[in-house]
């Protein structure tokens, strides 16, 4: 039994931001050049020395004219301004005269308006684009003053504050700095990030004969490369402490050496995955415990329960702040997202009224979601667009706190609510939930063009309405694989139609599946066994040439309901996502893994191919 209290999310966040806004004053400032100062945050207000245009220049290729020349009327051109070669034509401006510009260049003293090419019918010559016309004719009756012209300090003012302390330097905001002429800006020092992994059973990817040790029982160690990443991304500086080995909680000198040499990596914030939870071998709270205070050491959230934060006093220094994440991938990745990220962004900010949460937006199901009973989760989702219900969240799949390909492609992290709290076990397809973007939303414009195909062909999605849920069809040659799949068609809410133990007859599958496709039921194949791959491949091409049931596949093609599937026996990825998109002809799938069968599925009703209908 733990010794810390289960608190809210909410009341972590504001310890953890509340601490890191004692080590945010005075941060020091140093001065970087334009080519590496991207992403970072500003420390000085950048103010325009002088106006952008310098000159009025033109913002058309065509002539100027001064606006109080009379019109209609006839010009003669008396120069040419060409952008990067500017001349002042002394003595030559006056209401007959005209001078031939470019986009860019700038207007000679005295003309304040510029007529484009296209609105001269009239000239001594056929080539409008030459500066060699003696004489031009403008037929407009009218130009206004200023007339396509930039006007000087029109897009930057002199004295105008450009870009303010505490922003984040963007692509944009590099070109603003060089078009004001600027090889240097001011800069916050980067937040040092020392980032440590422990566990004995972890190896590091780079290590020379690492895969021969998955057998012996160790695992490639995700955790610290994709927290570096994730520390990068948010523009600190980043120590790699490497992996720790596991202590005993007793090893006391062991605990306070392996704390001492963090200590000494002279980082401002230690983030380290692992070593928390409630084994003999999670010391980690015990080591910091006797250096510093435990500010939390467990939050009431899905995933990430252990998560622990502490602050240690450091001697003419601040004092330094420890988390310590879970050791699965995905737990450690969305507490990473939903503490760690805030921290980081409360030690850069130069003003209290910055915001350094994720941001917050609204968003419907696409789907029912089964709620946790006693846990807030923060389900990892993918959101798409539609113009009828606005955003919409699609689970990622099966939730695993050790799966990470559930947050790999996610765009939000949904904020469900337990079902303890909510008084329901589920939340239905439609409901409007909140949640954490954890991307720019790029890959969302693919998902709503994807999303606009489909609607093209809604007239027959009618058709699919005649047929009901999946069903399940599988061939099993080992016994125990059966309660497997029944816990995990009761998880999906898939009807198991008929399991059998050996596969003697292909004359019995086939009668079986003609019996479920006349019912109108979306069948799924799948087979633990490679060697039937074959057979069942057959069995899928016969039903999607008319040659099992007269007319189905036709129907099957109308209604669009979902796309074949066949697999290579020889490797364990069930279907690809590239298959999937492919096909739209049929309902029945092939698939030959089945210890990836659940997830596959739960892809397939992520994808909407089954809940559609």
């Amino acid at each position: 039994m733990s010794s810390y209290p289960l608190i809210p999310v909410e009341e972590a966040f504001q310890i953890v931001t509340e601490a890191a806004s004692r080590n945010s004053q005075g941060r020091e400032v140093e001065e970087v050049s334009l080519s590496c100062c991207s992403g970072r945050i500003l420390g000085e207000n950048v103010v325009a020395e002088f106006p952008i245009p310098v000159l009025p220049t033109s913002i058309k290729d065509g002539y100027a004219i001064k606006s109080s020349a009379t019109l209609p009327g006839k010009f003669k051109v008396v120069g040419a301004s060409r952008a990067g070669h500017f001349s002042e034509l002394e003595n030559h401006c006056c209401s007959e005269t005209a001078v031939y510009v470019t986009t860019g260049g700038a207007l000679p003293p005295g003309y304040d308006a510029v007529v484009e090419i296209e609105k001269i019918e009239k000239v001594k010559s056929e080539d409008l684009l030459s500066e060699n016309l003696e004489e031009i004719f403008i037929p407009s009756t009218t130009i206004q003053k200023y007339a396509d012209v930039r006007t000087v300090g029109s897009d930057i003012q002199l004295g105008e504050s450009v870009l303010l302390k505490g922003e984040r330097i963007s692509s944009a905001s590099v070109g603003m700095l060089a078009m004001l002429g600027r090889k240097t800006v001011k800069v916050l020092k980067q937040v040092k990030v020392g980032i440590l992994s422990t566990g004995d059973e972890l190896v590091d990817c780079s290590e020379e004969g690492g895969k021969a040790k998955l057998m012996e029982g160790h695992i490639f160690d995700a955790n610290r490369p994709m927290l570096i990443a994730a520390c990068k991304e948010e523009g600190a500086e980043v120590i790699d402490l490497g992996i720790s080995k596991d202590y005993d909680t007793e090893d006391t000198n062991g605990m306070d050496k392996w704390l001492r040499s963090l200590l000494d990596a002279d980082a401002d914030l230690i983030v380290t995955s692992g070593g928390v939870s409630m084994g003999d071998k999670d010391f980690i709270k015990f080591a910091i415990s006797r250096a510093g205070d435990v500010h939390f050491g467990r939050m009431k959230m899905k995933p990430g329960k252990p998560t622990t934060f502490a602050t240690i006093p450091r001697k003419g220094k601040t004092d330094l702040i420890f988390f310590s994440l879970p050791g699965n991938p995905v737990s450690s990745i969305v507490t990473f997202n939903l503490l760690v990220i805030p921290t980081l962004r409360t030690l850069m900010a130069t003003s209290k009224d910055q915001s350094v949460a994720l941001t917050r937006i609204h968003c419907k199901l696409s789907q029912r979601i089964k709620l946790d009973p006693f846990r807030p989760e923060y389900h990892r989702a993918l959101l798409s667009y539609s113009d009828d219900s606005g955003f919409l969240a699609t689970s990622t799949g099966f939730q695993r706190s050790s799966r990470l390909t559930s947050m790999k492609n996610a765009d939000v992290l949904l904020e469900l609510p337990s079902s303890a709290d909510a008084g329901v076990e589920s939340v239905d397809a439609g409901t409007l939930v909140s949640g954490l973007l954890l991307s720019d939303l790029r890959n969302v414009s693919h998902r709503i063009q994807g999303q606009k195909l489909e609607a093209n062909h809604k007239h027959n999605l009618a058709h699919a309405k005649d047929y009901e849920k999946a069903c399940l069809l599988v061939c099993c040659s080992q016994p125990q694989e059966i309660k497997h799949l029944r816990q995990a068609c009761n998880i999906l809410d898939l009807p198991l139609a008929s399991v059998s133990h050996t596969f003697s007859s292909v004359d019995l599958l086939k009668k079986e599946t003609i019996l479920l496709l006349e019912k109108k039921k979306i069948v799924i194949l799948a087979s633990s066994d490679p060697s039937l791959d074959s057979i069942l491949h057959n069995l899928v091409t016969d039903i999607c040439s008319d040659r099992l049931i007269p007319g189905v596949a036709e129907s099957l093609r109308q209604s669009c309901v979902l796309p074949s599937i066949t697999t290579n026996p020889l490797l364990d990825s069930g279907m690809s996502e590239e298959c999937v998109g492919q096909y739209h002809d049929s309902i029945v799938f092939s698939l030959c893994s089945l210890t990836r069968l659940r997830e596959r599925i739960l892809w397939i009703l992520n994808q909407n191919l089954i809940q559609r209908i």
